[in-house]
């Protein structure tokens, strides 16, 4: 449950990563400049407890901010469930507890309470995109509302108040700001301001970064001379790979660490299916630690690269990614995963 949450907090996002910078220097943020924040903590509480340093694991939980842990659905009563697998002393345990408990206990802000439906409302609408002509078109409409209301206060906030912070719903402005793909540029300067004071996670300034500048598969392919390709058209039909597959594409990783960029390609003669593949819904059932959504099964793949990746490697950081549409004279849809490295 807990790795699952995490990747929903930090990684449920549509392209970016930290190799995108690259492309303007000027984007930039030192690492060692948010190296202590509660984003950077919760990962070294996961790594430290791996090395068996209790003390280290113990003091980067206690800098921590209860917010992240009240996103992902933790509660005073659920909390010990956080704790386990970790290497925590007693006494930071119980110390957190309070500290825990403290903001749990503190009424949330109208701005928290407000980012936080609007963000319930944004899930809503975009999972209830069907399949059938009518009912997508309803629900893109749907869609489309809820989205001009959720980013028109989120842009109005931001001008007249700054980022919001942790108290205030940052953990929640961020996914509308990343879904305001007309306006990303207008909420970098400000997202980098909330990255260097602990309110956002440097991921989410990494990846809006990444979307804006949206480096084509040829700049990559020059950049990064080498890739290894995977043909998975088969989530179209919402199958997921077999073991031998993913075997394949772990070997990969471990054949060319570390893997630059994650690129998928989407063939067609229509952009429309690329859309409905980005959007659409499906039926999937039965199998453990997969989406039951076409796009969700690409997303769930790449998580697993990325793992991959983080534990031979021994790091936190993302591989930056892209999903793009690109005209095809066949009828038949393709969708082509590239490692590129």
């Amino acid at each position: 449950m807990r790795k699952s949450l995490l990747c929903i907090m930090l990684l449920l996002l549509t392209c970016g990563g930290t190799y995108a910078q690259a492309y303007d220097s000027g984007y930039i943020i030192p690492k060692s400049t948010v190296r202590n924040t509660s984003f950077t903590s919760l990962f070294l509480v996961d790594s430290f407890s791996k090395a068996g340093d209790s003390a280290a694991a113990s003091s980067a939980l206690l800098r921590i901010n209860p917010y992240m842990l009240l996103r992902m659905a933790y509660t005073p009563a659920n909390l010990d469930s956080f704790f386990l697998g970790y290497t925590i002393t007693a006494q930071a345990k119980s110390k957190y507890r309070k500290t825990f408990a403290a903001i749990y206990n503190t009424p949330e802000t109208e701005e928290y309470k407000l980012f936080k439906k609007m963000v319930d409302e944004d899930q809503e609408a975009r999972l209830h995109i069907g399949d059938d002509s009518l009912s997508r078109a309803v629900g893109l409409k749907n869609m489309i509302q809820s989205d001009s209301v959720h980013f028109d206060y989120l842009r109005r906030y931001v001008k007249k108040n700054g980022w919001p912070a942790l108290s205030n719903g940052s953990l929640y402005a961020w996914l509308l700001a990343w879904h305001d793909y007309d306006h990303c540029r207008e909420y970098l300067p400000y997202v980098k301001k909330a990255v260097l004071a602990g309110q956002v996670d440097n991921k989410v300034y990494d990846k809006m970064v990444n979307r804006m500048l949206n480096p084509t598969f040829l700049d990559l392919a020059t950049k990064f001379k080498n890739k290894v390709s995977f043909d998975v058209s088969y989530i179209q039909n919402l199958e997921i790979p077999n073991a031998t597959e993913l075997a394949l594409m772990k070997k990969a990783v471990n054949d060319h660490l570390p893997i630059k960029y994650i690129y998928f390609v989407y063939e067609s003669n229509n952009e429309k299916d690329f859309n409905k593949f980005l959007s659409g819904g499906g039926n999937l059932k039965g199998v453990t630690g997969w989406s039951d959504t076409r796009y969700g099964i690409a997303w769930d793949l790449m998580m697993r690269i990325v793992e991959e990746q983080r534990n031979r490697l021994s790091t936190d950081s993302d591989i930056p990614y892209n999903f793009v549409y690109s005209e095809s004279s066949s009828p038949k849809k393709k969708l082509t995963l590239y490692l590129l490295y």
